[in-house]
């Protein structure tokens, strides 16, 4: 599990990378909360179908503008974000869901991964931490954040 933050001067254009571009579509939504005048939730989880087992989220690219319709006109106070790539075993072959957590509190944004496995090993768990962490500094690297600690 890595923490950073995205220092204040450059959390305006984070935002709009979030909000206004498609740079987050590699990532399904499990939860959204967004404190305005009053507090949203946005639960990410779809409906199970009849037979289905597994739980299915939609992608971010289906509810970033009912989240942006949200902050429209209303400054978020705070947020919170709980993002699972689309796709993890393209970044490792056992990992069962690569997770993106990100708080914004007071002009403060904290990223954090996490992850999960389908068969619990300390050595793939470690092998799987690796590979996200490095898969996410090439993709905050790609919006033009780099953080030497990642």
């Amino acid at each position: 599990m890595q923490q950073f933050s995205i220092e204040q001067q450059h959390i305006k254009k984070f935002m709009q990378y979030l909000f206004g571009e498609n740079s987050f579509s590699e990532f399904n939504v499990s939860h959204v909360e967004i404190h305005t005048f009053a507090t949203f939730t946005i639960d990410g989880e779809k409906p199970q179908k009849e037979g289905e087992t597994a739980k299915i989220y939609c992608s971010w690219d289906e509810l970033r503008p009912f989240a942006r319709q949200i902050i429209k006109g209303n400054r978020p106070q705070k947020m919170k974000f709980v993002f699972a790539h689309n796709n993890p075993t393209t970044v490792h072959n056992k990992a069962g869901s690569l997770t993106l957590r990100i708080d914004y509190d007071n002009e403060t944004l904290i990223c954090t991964t996490g992850i999960s496995q389908k068969i619990f090993d300390m050595k793939t768990n470690r092998e799987i931490f690796e590979d996200w962490d490095n898969w996410m500094a090439k993709f905050f690297e790609k919006l033009g954040y780099y953080n030497k600690n990642m």
